[in-house]
């Protein structure tokens, strides 16, 4: 977008900052561990902070909007993001019981944004959600009718991208709302048993990738998992399934952690961050295993 660049995250950093460390010139940064080809092994960034990450420029800017440029971040993902946030850490200093149905709901959304808005999901809607709505419209016989009848001699989806708006905003500003608002799965996520586990200090301590939301999806939606690392020692569960749940405070504290590395790593874009003193040789086995 020629003139104009933002730069908006996608994670947003609040939740990225537990996993904050001071590196040796007192700096806070984030370790960030990812996988290079060419030396076949791990390497980590340790420079710069959470506000470098997760992040890219004009990821949600539409071309043209009354409400600015940026209405989707600032009118939209930003109320997710800092209501959120707020639930995010009642969720880390009192548990699931300190929740209102309200705070409930606003923790529910910000982790289906975190799917929403991924750079992955975005690329897929500007270059297929234009298309679509293109041939919606041209193939339309009462818009074509009516192009005719006004003497209008472009296609139908030409005459509403001149005159009513750009098809790649139209996608945006319609399908990111309904993904983050989901009237399927938020319902479902709401209607699950919450959980937060503590680990103790001496326990293995959680990983945090660039997609965060760590999801199992059965065929069965009852046997459904959501659930994310809040901080190293704190990590956050939704199931319908009482029995999963019930396993999930009975297992044993390194195992957990092991498992909720795993999958951590398995579905990171890039990066994965970490507090441990050197994780390279588990994360090596790990993203080895996914190349």
């Amino acid at each position: 977008m020629v003139g104009y660049r933002k730069n908006q995250h996608y994670v947003p950093e609040l939740l990225m900052k537990p996993w904050v460390l001071k590196n040796d010139k007192l700096q806070d940064v984030l370790m960030a561990y990812h996988w290079v080809d060419h030396t076949n092994s791990v390497w980590v960034k340790d420079r710069l902070g959470p506000k470098a990450y997760c992040c890219q420029d004009d990821l949600v800017t539409v071309e043209a909007h009354e409400d600015g440029r940026d209405v989707l971040e600032a009118k939209f993902f930003e109320e997710i993001d800092n209501n959120g946030a707020e639930a995010a850490q009642l969720l880390i200093s009192e548990g699931t019981e300190a929740l209102s149905r309200e705070q409930r709901r606003d923790f529910a959304l910000l982790l289906l944004s975190l799917e929403a808005r991924r750079p992955e999901v975005l690329d897929r809607l500007r270059r297929e959600g234009p298309d679509f709505i293109r041939g919606q419209l041209n193939s339309d016989e009462l818009l074509k009718n009516a192009c005719a009848e006004n003497a209008i001699e472009i296609p139908p989806a030409d005459y509403f991208e001149d005159h009513i708006e750009k098809l790649e905003d139209k996608v945006l500003l319609s399908v990111l709302p309904e993904l983050t608002q989901s009237k399927r799965v938020l319902p479902e996520i709401l209607g699950c048993h919450w959980l937060v586990r503590r680990f103790s200090d001496g326990a293995l301590k959680l990983a945090f990738s660039d997609r965060p939301l760590i999801r199992s999806v059965s065929s069965n939606a009852y046997n459904n998992i959501w659930s994310i690392p809040l901080t190293p020692e704190i990590i956050f569960v939704a199931t319908p399934n009482l029995n999963y749940l019930r396993r999930f405070q009975r297992e044993s504290e390194n195992k957990l952690v092991r498992g909720a590395n795993e999958q951590s790593v398995a579905q990171r874009d890039k990066y994965v961050f970490c507090v441990d003193r050197d994780p390279r040789r588990w994360l090596s086995k790990q993203m080895r295993r996914g190349r």
